[in-house]
């Protein structure tokens, strides 16, 4: 690649960023460059048929079922749901039923490696739903004994019964949304606050010995002091998992707390993850918490990337471990439910879809189609932007050939700018901006869709 090749590549990139500013996460940029199809759920059926054919035993597979309602919709909420007195699940559930159905005989001779239930808030479900749900799922389709089978919900609406269900049920992990242990700043941010002491003493007491709380950081009105002793508060409750999730910029959230300044939410964001972090970390380290260690200036505003605290090492997020899509690889996820979204064989299928009925096989959803070009372009921008490494191991193992023979002109512009750096198996992302690394990753993409991208 010459010179003037590379940099009008760059430039390129530079005005497809301009052209997407602010309409979707950096870290999702890429999925403009992919164009939908609305295809029926017979379509879909047959896609997942054909992936049961030819799955290897080494492909996972995990099964998620989406609960789309909450009982109060939290003003930071990012997620796919709406507000309901839980008059509407009776039948929502009966449309679920209807999928799991649908495609049960598909997957007959597979067993998925892990289970999640999403929402939403599923543990508003009531004691005689949640045990119908489980005894539904399980007539139809198998798990893995050893795999991750997780159910969130709200603290204030789990009980001793509904954990006890749960636990019959073979459910092995509760997820537990705390987001802070600061009262006037849950209820700033439209989120009723409760029940987080006696829910993780109740899981205890039942049995879960996996017991998940996420905090958000970067909430309007919330302190450095109040994230790190809300992180004190769920090691002292017995939690054995705790994620940080660092507060995603909605433009209504930013209007609304921020006066529309950007810049000023970022900042008390990133104030608060400079000063709660490192103390954070020093109390995982003294407690045995396993988590990850991020390369300096790693976190930058536009980073998405949770910090996650276990207990006893880290989680086996390729097979025994429930995680959705990206930073992927050979990971798969059949979900169901409204918003539920499906990967095939990592991102070389996508679909979701937005309303289910009862009749599966007329059910639209829209799907993404992915070239193995783009499959791998998209594991390799996932792992860069998350992690700023990537293993040429694994790359080879995933996909049989060694990054640099598959994309040597991209890796070698990489190279020429400095933007990478090879130490042994790893190559390490020197820049921890964001915005910096998906300008050059964009370049491992179709070169007519950048150029010809419209903005829209």
């Amino acid at each position: 690649m010459s010179l003037p090749e590379a940099d009008k590549i760059i430039s390129e990139n530079e005005s497809f960023l301009r052209k997407v500013s602010g309409k979707k996460p950096i870290s999702d940029i890429s999925l403009f460059l992919h164009r939908e199809k609305e295809v029926r759920g017979e379509e879909i059926r047959n896609l997942w048929t054909d992936f049961a054919r030819r799955k290897r035993p080494e492909d996972t597979i995990g099964f998620y079922t989406h609960f789309p309602f909450c009982a109060k919709k939290c003003s930071y909420c990012i997620y796919a749901s709406n507000e309901n007195d839980g008059s509407e699940s009776d039948s929502y559930l009966k449309r679920v039923f209807s999928h799991y159905e649908y495609f049960s005989d598909v997957f007959q001779n597979i067993s998925f490696t892990n289970l999640y239930f999403g929402g939403g808030t599923p543990n508003m479900m009531s004691d005689a739903q949640i045990d119908l749900l489980l005894r539904r799922l399980y007539r139809h389709y198998k798990f893995d004994d050893d795999g991750e089978k997780t159910f969130e919900g709200n603290p204030a609406f789990s009980t001793p019964s509904k954990l006890r269900i749960l636990k019959d049920h073979g459910i092995n992990r509760l997820s537990f949304g705390v987001q802070s242990f600061d009262e006037d700043v849950l209820r700033s941010n439209d989120r009723f606050f409760g029940g987080v002491a006696k829910a993780i003493a109740d899981a205890v007491e039942v049995g879960f010995e996996d017991i998940n709380a996420d905090l958000i950081i970067g909430l309007h009105g919330d302190t450095a002091g109040n994230v790190i002793d809300g992180f004190k508060r769920l090691l002292e409750l017995g939690a054995t998992a705790v994620h940080i999730y660092p507060l995603q910029m909605k433009p209504e959230y930013v209007a609304r707390y921020f006066g529309g300044n950007k810049a000023l939410a970022e900042g008390h964001k990133m104030s608060l993850i400079e000063e709660a972090m490192p103390k954070i970390i020093e109390l995982a380290d003294d407690n045995g918490f396993w988590h990850r260690r991020f390369l300096e200036g790693f976190y930058t505003p536009d980073n998405e990337v949770s910090f996650n605290f276990e207990r006893g090492g880290k989680r086996d997020y390729e097979k025994k471990a429930y995680f959705s899509s990206r930073p992927g690889g050979l990971n798969s996820i059949f979900g169901v439910g409204d918003w539920s979204n499906s990967n095939i064989l990592g991102r070389k299928v996508n679909y979701m879809i937005e309303k289910i009925s009862e009749n599966p096989a007329d059910d639209v959803f829209r799907a993404t189609f992915f070239s193995e070009r783009e499959w791998l372009a998209d594991y390799i921008e996932g792992i860069f932007f998350a992690n700023r490494i990537i293993s040429r191991f694994d790359f080879r193992e995933k996909f049989g050939s060694d990054i640099y023979d598959y994309f040597p002109e991209e890796m070698a512009l990489l190279e020429r700018d400095g933007m990478i750096k090879a130490e042994g198996d790893k190559i390490f992302f020197t820049s921890p901006d964001g915005t910096e690394r998906v300008k050059y990753l964009l370049s491992f993409f179709d070169r007519n869709k950048i150029k010809e991208f419209d903005g829209e």
